[in-house]
C-alpha cells in the first residue's frame, strides 16, 4: 500500500510539473513565456541564453504569421531555443513593466534581443512575406553577431524602473488620450535633466506629431548623437516622420509661416538634392491650398457685398 501511494505521488507530481510547464509556454526546444518579464529574465540566466521579446497583439496579421510559421514550427523553434528564451508580450494586456514605452514599439511584430544583463543588442520588426522563418533566422544571426562583438545599443538602460511623465503614462493608456500634448512636452523638455534618455527618445517617437518647434530644432541639431545612442535607421525614420508631419500640418492649416519653418529644417537636415526634392513636392500642394483658400475668401467677400 505504501509503495502504491508513493507511486501515485510521483505520478501526480509529474502531472503537476507538466501542467505548470505548459502554462508557462515551455517546450522541449524553445522556452516561451507570456507577459512575465521577470520570469523570462530568470529563465534566460538559468539556461545561459539570450532573451527575445516579441511585441504583438491579437488581430495582428503579421504577428500571427510569425507565430505560425516560426514559433509553432518545431524545427525552427527548436533551433531558436538553442540560443534564446522567448518572452511574448501582448501590448493590450496590462503590465507594470511598460516595455512598449521603454522600447518605443509602434510596429508589430517587433523583436528585441537582450543578453542576460538586459543590454539591448538588436531591435527589428515585420515579417518576411516570402519566407518568414528564413527572414527571422537571418535577423537572429545578425543579432547574435552583434552580441559576440559586444555592439549593444547604448541608449537603452538595463532597468525597467524608469520614471515617465504623467502625460506620457496617460498617453499609454489609450482610453485616456487627449488631442494636444504640445504644452506637456514643452514643460517636460524644459525640466528634464536628460534629453537623450530612453524616456525622452520614446516621447519623441510616439508623439512626433505633437512636438513643439524648439524640441524639433533640438532633435534635428543633435541627430548624430541620437544615432550614436539608439538605432541609426530609426533616428532617420523619426526625422522623416517629423518633417512630413510638419509639412502636413502647414498644408492643413494653409500656414505659410509653419511651412517655411519646415522648409528651413529640411534644408538643414538633408543634402541639397534630397532637400530640393522634398520641398518641391510639398510646395506644389501648398500653392494649391493657397489658391483654394484665396478663392474661398473671394467668394465669401462677394457674398458679403451682395448682402
Amino acid at each position: 500500500m505504501t509503495k502504491n501511494r508513493s507511486n501515485l505521488r510521483r505520478i501526480f507530481f509529474t502531472i503537476f510539473i507538466a501542467i505548470f510547464l505548459t502554462s508557462q509556454g515551455y517546450s522541449q526546444g524553445l522556452t516561451i513565456i507570456e507577459q512575465d518579464y521577470d520570469l523570462a529574465k530568470t529563465e534566460s540566466k538559468k539556461q545561459n541564453k539570450l532573451l527575445l521579446i516579441e511585441f504583438y497583439f491579437i488581430g495582428c496579421g503579421p504577428c500571427k504569421k510569425l507565430e505560425n510559421k516560426v514559433f509553432k514550427d518545431a524545427a525552427v523553434s527548436n533551433e531558436i531555443g538553442k540560443s534564446f528564451v522567448l518572452l511574448r508580450y501582448d501590448i493590450h494586456k496590462p503590465t507594470q513593466d511598460k516595455l512598449q514605452l521603454k522600447y518605443y514599439v509602434s510596429r508589430f511584430p517587433t523583436i528585441i534581443v537582450l543578453n542576460q544583463e538586459q543590454l539591448v543588442f538588436d531591435k527589428f520588426g515585420g515579417v518576411d512575406e516570402e519566407n518568414p522563418a528564413r527572414g527571422f533566422m537571418k535577423s537572429l544571426d545578425q543579432a547574435v553577431l552583434k552580441v559576440k562583438q559586444n555592439e549593444y545599443i547604448k541608449g537603452f538602460s538595463p532597468s525597467t524602473d524608469l520614471t515617465y511623465p504623467k502625460f506620457f503614462e496617460d498617453f499609454d493608456r489609450k482610453e485616456e488620450r487627449k488631442k494636444d500634448y504640445e504644452t506637456d512636452i514643452e514643460n517636460y523638455w524644459a525640466t528634464t535633466d536628460n534629453r537623450f534618455s530612453e524616456v525622452s527618445f520614446s516621447i519623441l517617437n510616439f508623439l512626433f506629431e505633437e512636438l513643439p518647434d524648439e524640441v524639433i530644432s533640438f532633435f534635428l541639431k543633435n541627430q548624430s548623437k541620437y544615432e550614436d545612442l539608439f538605432i541609426k535607421e530609426e533616428v532617420i525614420s523619426l526625422k522623416n516622420r517629423i518633417i512630413r508631419a510638419r509639412f502636413g500640418q502647414a498644408l492643413d492649416g494653409v500656414d505659410r509661416a509653419k511651412f517655411n519653418l519646415a522648409v528651413q529644417w529640411t534644408k538643414e537636415s538633408y543634402d541639397e538634392t534630397q532637400a530640393k526634392k522634398i520641398i518641391s513636392h510639398f510646395e506644389r500642394f501648398m500653392l494649391d491650398q493657397e489658391r483654394i483658400k484665396k478663392r474661398k475668401l473671394a467668394r465669401v467677400n462677394r457674398q458679403k457685398k451682395s448682402n
